[in-house]
């Protein structure tokens, strides 16, 4: 990953589409598994935070557009950047 990140525009934008959609996914999977946890612990504070999580990030990734276009790989980045740092 760390090498297709430092390549040319192309291999990025290839990446970007790929992350934008694949992100959202797993994050998602991850919500839907974190919510069906026995014994109520999905209805515990800790539990109920990380859900809420990472529905903001599937809901930030949502609304960002799809990078199209080299130039779009910036912003994109900068929307992971956010949420990498939850900010």
């Amino acid at each position: 990953l760390y090498r297709w990140g430092r390549g040319d525009s192309s291999t990025r934008l290839q990446m970007a589409k790929f992350l934008h959609k694949e992100i959202a996914i797993r994050n998602a999977q991850l919500c839907k598994e974190l919510r069906v946890l026995p014994f109520g612990l999905a209805d515990t504070q800790g539990v109920c935070e990380v859900i809420r999580c990472f529905s903001s990030y599937v809901d930030r990734l949502a609304e960002s557009k799809r990078p199209e276009r080299p130039e779009d790989d910036e912003r994109f980045t900068e929307t992971l950047r956010g949420i990498l740092e939850d900010s």
